[in-house]
């Protein structure tokens, strides 16, 4: 039984928000301070404890929180309410500090961490982004991959994605291993956008914990033979690997510069140009030892799915071909209040999806990461 084992070293080019469903609450659970830059997250035990002193302070507390969470205009404020009501002072009594670029009121998005509240890398995620590339070389460079896409393409009733394409894709198993810890003090808080193509501007905004750029930690990968799936090395994955990353890294320049004459913020284009730019030139010259990924939160339709695939494969002019996938996928239609019903909006392939999660103040994408074989 062939086997063989990588050390790699996995390091942070933007922020990366693997996200566990879990949100906080700023009525209850961290306190922002805007000047200073950094977020506090409450000590819950300390506050049980307080409250089991102060009983008569117990109602007013749980119902200021629920009114804050039901209402984002409430005027209860979790500080003040700490500091002169159970006598907390925030900054010195704390479960956790780091630096926070958010504002205002917002749920805040976790990621994955231990018990320690030190953040990782899983390696179910690694290995789900290895697996997707792995899917797309076979869709592009296979005579089998290729017929299913040009099935896909063509054949109104053969868009079921369980049938070849999720075999295939579950053929693949490279064993990836969770990460090494990473350290607090490479932890942060940001404020991200949905960055709108037709507007121009950045939308939607929400705040997530993340790991910082820069950060550097240990994994490690087991190639093992094993019946019903695909055996293969490091060249070969890091060969599939960095023709995925450079082809949705390229559709997403290619769609930003469509984007250019619409009414763009002329500092987020070109931050977002450089940034791509870079990315390419990266990846075109990596040598055989470096693979780049993107994780996590704000991966994108096009590095979370076949869709590159199926776009590049259509050739019409307007991608008419890969637009009629989309809409049987059910895109093209948004949720209107006022008629309460699903109504269709104007989808452009080129435009899609019409938005990107960007960290709205370094100007980045989420999720990029180098990986570099250790010898």
């Amino acid at each position: 039984m062939k086997q063989k084992q990588y050390n790699i070293k996995l390091t942070t080019l933007t922020p990366v928000c693997i996200g566990t469903g879990i949100t906080l609450s700023p009525y209850s659970d961290y306190v922002i301070d805007e000047s200073e830059k950094r977020i506090y997250y409450v000590n819950q035990e300390l506050i049980k404890k307080k409250l089991e002193e102060k009983l008569e302070l117990i109602d007013e507390f749980v119902n200021s929180v629920a009114s804050g969470m039901d209402n984002n205009r409430s005027n209860f404020k979790l500080e003040q309410f700490l500091a002169k009501r159970l006598g907390i002072d925030i900054r010195k009594h704390h479960l956790l500090q780091l630096p926070c670029e958010a504002r205002g009121s917002k749920q805040l998005y976790t990621i994955i961490k231990n018990a320690g509240m030190q953040p990782y890398i899983p390696g179910s995620s690694i290995k789900g982004a290895v697996k997707t590339a792995l899917l797309y070389d076979w869709l592009v460079n296979d005579n089998e991959g290729q017929d299913t896409v040009s099935g896909l393409l063509q054949n109104q009733d053969d868009k079921n994605p369980t049938n070849k394409i999720e075999q295939k894709f579950n053929r693949f198993n490279p064993g990836f291993s969770d990460s090494s810890l990473i350290g607090i003090n490479r932890m942060e808080c940001i404020d991200t956008r949905r960055f709108h193509i037709k507007k121009g501007k950045p939308d939607i905004p929400q705040t997530w914990e993340s790991v910082t750029i820069n950060a550097s930690v240990n994994i490690s990968l087991l190639v093992k033979e094993k019946e019903d799936y695909v055996y293969l090395e490091w060249p070969e994955l890091q060969k599939a690997i960095n023709q995925y990353a450079k082809a949705g890294n390229k559709c997403e320049w290619d769609i930003l510069v469509d984007a250019a004459g619409k009414q763009m913020n002329n500092g987020i284009y070109n931050a977002l140009y450089d940034f791509y730019e870079k990315m390419d030139t990266d990846i075109s010259n990596a040598g055989t030892s470096t693979a780049y990924l993107k994780l996590g939160s704000g991966k994108g339709y096009y590095l979370n799915s076949v869709g590159l695939a199926l776009f590049e494969a259509d050739t019409t002019e307007d991608k008419s071909k890969f637009l009629e996938f989309l809409k049987w996928c059910g895109f093209g239609k948004v949720y209107k209040k006022e008629t309460r019903r699903m109504e269709e909006y104007d989808l452009n392939s080129y435009d899609f999806p019409i938005t990107r999660v960007l960290d709205i103040h370094k100007i980045l994408p989420l999720g990029w990461v180098k990986l570099e074989i250790e010898k």
